[in-house]
């Protein structure tokens, strides 16, 4: 009886003894299961020997020390607890520098109230943003913030992915830089047919003003008249055209460069220069000028010139005469003749006008005498009659001779 209840009291000793074990081994599947240990000791023949723990999460911690965006976690005053390489690089110094730094040296100035506002952001989710941090070099490097807030063992802990945008950036900027390139090509292509629109408009009108120089030149060659042109500056001919040039009888450009004086005739009271300084005196004063002037061929040939002139603003020669001239010598000629003609006629007629008006004074007299002789008064009637009409004629033909004359 005795040996039996013993061997209740040993039975219930076992039992407690196998509950505490299970419950360690409870409590100790239950840490390990929670992350809450990292490595067992076991002790053995060979004695205590420790093995870590590859739990869960282990490849979470590769992927974060691998992953291509920054990683740290910050405290709540910037305090950086943990960084991955790839931060660690980002700002171009050792891992061991970066972790313990305080976030804000990492920071353009302006950035930091920024950074603040993040911070509390994701106090109730998620912080988001773009700042630039500043690396070893000074480089500003421009990255997106993502903040979470962990709370760990009571201690309030940020979770901070750092994205570096700088690649993003500069393909934005070659994509702006594009954009406006392509702006600017399009804007230019626009001027560059308005402009080229233009120059086909001034092409053709500058064509139209060639052809009306090429007829007007052809004009001037083939016209019945002269035709010079002479610098005011210094009256000097610069063009002539053909028909000037056999008038005065030069050959073709022997013209140019010489003084217009050189074609004017020196008279015995007046030199050519002085006759050339008074053209251009008046036709300078009044525009244009219609005169006749005496000139003189390159043989020596006097002859006589009626001109028309006026002045132009030359584009190559500044202000010119423009001078167009016809030899007007055969006209002098047969003006010289009808003068002379008329001379004679005048002459002629003065002698006629003495010989009627004689004899008409001697009819006159002879029927006054015939009157006084008769004594018949119808006949002296008759004869006084007809010398009153004798002296109407003679008063009739005095008027109209004088009046020929003063027409």
């Amino acid at each position: 009886m005795a040996n039996q209840e013993k061997s209740k009291a040993e039975l219930k000793r076992d039992v407690q003894k196998l509950r505490d074990r299970l419950e360690v081994a409870e409590e100790t599947l239950r840490a390990i299961s929670q992350g809450e240990v990292d490595a067992l000791v076991v002790s053995g023949y060979q004695g205590e020997q420790v093995y870590t723990l590859e739990g869960a999460d282990y490849p979470y911690r590769i992927f974060v020390e691998e992953m291509n965006e920054g990683a740290i976690t910050l405290t709540a005053d910037g305090i950086l607890l943990y960084c991955n390489q790839r931060f660690a690089l980002l700002l171009q110094k050792p891992l061991e520098k970066v972790i313990g730094s305080n976030f804000q040296d990492y920071l353009a100035p302006q950035e930091w109230q920024m950074f603040q506002t993040l911070l509390q952001q994701a106090q109730s989710g998620v912080g988001k943003g773009e700042v630039s941090l500043i690396a070893r070099d000074k480089k500003k490097i421009p990255v997106q913030l993502s903040i979470n807030n962990l709370n760990f063992n009571n201690l309030k802990i940020f979770f901070v992915i750092v994205t570096d945008l700088s690649e993003q950036k500069h393909n934005e900027e070659i994509k702006q830089f594009n954009k406006t390139l392509e702006n600017r090509v399009i804007e230019r292509t626009v001027e560059l047919d308005k402009a080229n629109s233009q120059l086909q408009c001034e092409l053709k009108e500058r064509k139209q003003a060639e052809q009306e120089l090429e007829l007007q030149a052809v004009i001037s060659q083939n016209i019945a008249e002269g035709v010079c042109l002479v610098r005011v500056a210094d009256s000097t001919i610069v063009y002539t055209n053909t028909k000037f040039e056999t008038i005065f009888g030069y050959e073709p450009g022997e013209l140019i460069g010489k003084h217009v004086s050189i074609l004017n005739y020196n008279e015995e009271h007046t030199n050519a220069r002085d006759v050339v300084c008074q053209i251009s005196e008046a036709i300078l004063q009044h525009g244009k000028v219609t005169y006749e002037v005496n000139t003189v061929k390159k043989d020596g040939t006097q002859f006589w010139c009626k001109a028309t002139t006026s002045t132009f603003n030359h584009s190559d020669y500044g202000t010119v005469l423009v001078a167009v001239q016809q030899d007007i010598t055969e006209q002098k000629i047969v003006e010289r003749k009808i003068i002379a003609s008329l001379k004679e006629k005048e002459v002629l007629l003065k002698e006629i006008h003495h010989r009627v008006k004689n004899n008409l004074q001697i009819v006159s007299s002879l029927l006054q005498m015939q009157a006084r002789r008769t004594q018949d008064k119808s006949a002296t009637l008759v004869l006084q009659d007809s010398q009153n009409r004798i002296a109407s004629i003679a008063l009739v033909h005095e008027k109209l001779y004088r009046c020929s004359r003063v027409g």
